[in-house]
């Protein structure tokens, strides 16, 4: 399935700007390519059979909303405290013969506090959890530039918000 055919349509594009309030984030190239090495810019590849390329729209916690391209995800909950969180998977687990994988993250829009956090977690994970903040899983923090895993926290690299890949 070559790549292009996942773009998001233009409406959906420009109602997603108009919500400033809440948390978005589109992944146009769930994974990109099995490679070791980023792929050059503007290149399209096919995904293979087998590996994830599109968001689990059968389990998902109430404070999400997967849009139709399942590519693009909308954080709808209140935010009120620090367990106030939504996390979606994808539809196929990575590859367990695969040992460097790639993907994209385009955050739409960061929501009030920019607390967005990208990750793996094994299934078992709750998906109202944050990525990294229990065991079993790992996250990169856009608020704060740092890598959890299984709770514990050390400084990962830049911080990331609305636009940023």
């Amino acid at each position: 399935m070559d790549l292009d055919e996942k773009k998001q349509p233009l409406e959906d594009i420009e109602d997603e700007k108009k919500s400033s309030e809440a948390m978005e984030v589109s992944s146009e190239a769930m994974a990109a390519a099995v490679r070791a090495e980023e792929p050059d810019p503007g290149t399209s590849f096919s995904i293979p059979d087998g590996h994830p390329y599109e968001l689990d729209t059968t389990e998902f916690p109430h404070s999400v909303e997967i849009k139709r391209d399942k590519m693009t995800v909308k954080y709808t909950g209140a935010g009120n405290h620090k367990n106030d969180f939504g996390s979606v998977r994808t539809s196929l687990p990575l590859p367990r013969d695969v040992n460097t994988y790639y993907f994209e993250i385009t955050v739409v829009s960061g929501g009030r506090k920019g607390a967005i956090s990208i990750g793996l977690s094994l299934k078992s994970f709750d998906l109202s959890r944050q990525v990294g903040s229990e065991r079993d899983s790992c996250g990169y923090c856009g608020d704060d530039g740092k890598k959890y895993l299984d709770s514990k926290a050390e400084f990962y690299g830049q911080c990331f918000n609305t636009g940023d890949v």
